[in-house]
């Protein structure tokens, strides 16, 4: 009948409108895969206080013309939505220059970014096929972005390891800063006790430190800072005290130290007197050198710590560490 045939005319227009459907949909999530799985580079071009980003894909398609950001918390979580929504598998590269890198790179590598911070020199000698060479900002992000999808296989993450190279960069800067103030420090000391104990300084030697990272020298001129607070004491006297002395700040005693630091209170000329005035110059001055000393023995003890993560720490520290006996026990002679 005529309504049976229309019924049969709309299960067959359902049927084939369900299953135009389900192509479309799985049309719609393999464009949506392929978009997703597209290789998407991102070239960013770093100064001090702004970044000039470019986003390209293979064929000489740019996604995104350069666009500038600064280091500020808030344009770098809008840069983390731009990527996110661009979609692809992306690749962010720049370039090692100075630290001004260090807070775009670690914003992106924490958002879940594959980065790579590749050597400058690197990105200079690549030439990338382009007629017109201009040097900007623009250009070099472009630049930057076609290294990348150039080197896309070679392209080094930016890792953990590479995190811990930083601190500990920045830790061995601080380090050299220290050792650059102590050493400042102790010239002014030495300078202050040629008036009150000349040569005292040479006495023990500068190798000679205690965990702290204190001198030997710095520790027991702040005790006896003036050669009479030695020769106010019978040489057995002071022999004594010094055995009490070196036991209480875990120094090792020997008996012909004592003597011959007798013997060169006895010889020393001061020209400063023996007063509060002195003591108290004196005093500060070994307190501040030996506050100094105890930041730069921390400091190369978290530098040996952070060290140890890497994976060369084990071929290195040998060499090193035989070397810095070596040195040690000719300063002991």
């Amino acid at each position: 009948s005529e309504m049976c045939i229309r019924d049969r005319y709309i299960r067959v227009t359902k049927q084939a409108e369900s299953v135009m459907g389900i192509r479309r949909n799985k049309h719609k999530k393999e464009a949506g895969k392929m978009k997703s799985m597209e290789i998407t580079a991102v070239g960013i071009d770093v100064s001090k206080s702004k970044s000039t980003v470019a986003i390209r894909r293979p064929g000489g398609v740019i996604v995104a013309r350069p666009f500038d950001i600064s280091h500020s918390n808030h344009d770098l979580e809008k840069l983390v939505s731009i990527l996110k929504t661009t979609g692809g598998d992306i690749r962010v590269v720049m370039e090692h220059t100075s630290n001004y890198w260090k807070p775009i790179a670690l914003t992106l590598k924490e958002a879940g970014f594959y980065v790579s911070v590749v050597n400058a020199m690197l990105i200079h000698d690549f030439s990338d096929n382009s007629i017109r060479k201009l040097k900007t900002d623009r250009a070099d992000s472009l630049k930057i972005a076609n290294y990348a999808l150039t080197f896309w296989n070679e392209l080094p993450p930016f890792n953990d390891e590479d995190e811990t190279r930083l601190v500990l960069r920045e830790q061995s800067r601080m380090y050299e800063r220290l050792a650059s103030t102590a050493t400042s420090l102790r010239n002014g000391l030495i300078a202050l006790a040629d008036q009150t104990f000349p040569s005292i300084d040479q006495a023990f030697g500068h190798a000679i430190k205690n965990a702290d990272g204190h001198e030997k020298w710095v520790d027991f001129f702040s005790i006896y800072w003036h050669r009479d607070c030695v020769l106010r004491l019978s040489i057995e006297k002071f022999t004594e005290s010094y055995r009490k002395w070196c036991l209480r700040r875990n120094y090792k005693f020997r008996t012909n130290t004592a003597h011959k630091l007798y013997a060169l209170a006895q010889d020393a000329v001061p020209t400063l007197p023996k007063n509060n005035g002195t003591k108290a110059l004196v005093l500060q001055a070994c307190k501040s050198l030996n506050a100094v000393c105890e930041a730069k023995q921390s400091t190369q003890e978290e530098m040996n710590r952070l060290a140890s993560l890497l994976p060369e720490y084990e071929v290195v520290m040998p060499v090193s560490y035989t070397h810095l006996r070596a040195h040690e026990t000719r300063s002991n002679l």
